[in-house]
């Protein structure tokens, strides 16, 4: 559940926090530094879980959401990239003990710099079009294309978990994207229940109240 990680995230930044002051001291000797070192194991351990459990589920969805709204021919995923790199097939008690040989091992080093170089805080998630890292490969159109089936997904799982249905703002959608783009995500949000609020320089022709903005004056059209 999104408030369950929300409290493991806020809970490791304080362990974090502490860990990072202890490392900086040069206290890593003392027992204090080892009851905080076996929560930040612990707690990190527990967000790496919940953060793969939630990149596997809304991935599907991400893929459905690209191929149904911009290019049906092309496959999409979204892959959590750990800092101890393959976790993929490991349980809870195996990413614990990878983690902790992690911990030890860059202990010397965590002492020059000053700071944890461990944990989640390190973790990055990638996107793959077509098979690569679209960071890199991608066209600036399909990038904001797969910002967008990202939100796109995120509200699919807000409804489905929650049967809560959000508002959707979208700024300036003109310039942000192609006429092609912007007709399907106008066709989107009309045929589903889900209000939106878009801004836009031009005319969008689409059913909805009105409001005009000219020279700071506000004018409204029903």
């Amino acid at each position: 559940a999104k408030n369950s990680y929300l409290k493991t995230l806020r809970d490791f930044e304080k362990i974090l926090k502490v860990t990072n002051k202890l490392i900086k001291e040069r206290k890593t000797k003392s027992e204090l530094y080892k009851i905080y070192n076996e929560k930040f194991v612990e707690e990190g351990t527990n967000i790496i879980l919940m953060r793969r459990e939630y990149v596997k589920k809304i991935s599907i969805l991400l893929n459905l959401n690209y191929r149904k709204l911009f290019d049906p021919k092309s496959e999409l995923k979204l892959r959590y990239s750990s800092f101890l790199s393959d976790i993929e097939k490991l349980g809870h008690e195996e990413i614990k003990e990878k983690f902790s040989a992690e911990v030890e091992k860059n202990g010397e080093r965590e002492k020059r710099y000053g700071y944890s170089l461990t944990g989640p805080q390190k973790d990055d998630f990638i996107f793959e079009l077509n098979g690569r890292n679209a960071k890199s490969f991608s066209s600036q159109g399909e990038k904001k294309s797969i910002i967008f089936s990202l939100k796109i997904s995120e509200i699919d799982m807000l409804i489905k978990e929650k049967n809560e249905v959000p508002i959707f703002l979208i700024d300036d959608i003109s310039s942000y994207f192609d006429e092609i783009r912007k007709e399907s995500i106008i066709n989107y949000f009309m045929s589903k229940n889900i209000q939106c609020f878009i801004t836009s320089t031009e005319n969008l022709e689409i059913k909805g109240k009105k409001i005009y903005i000219d020279n700071g004056r506000i004018l409204l059209n029903d």
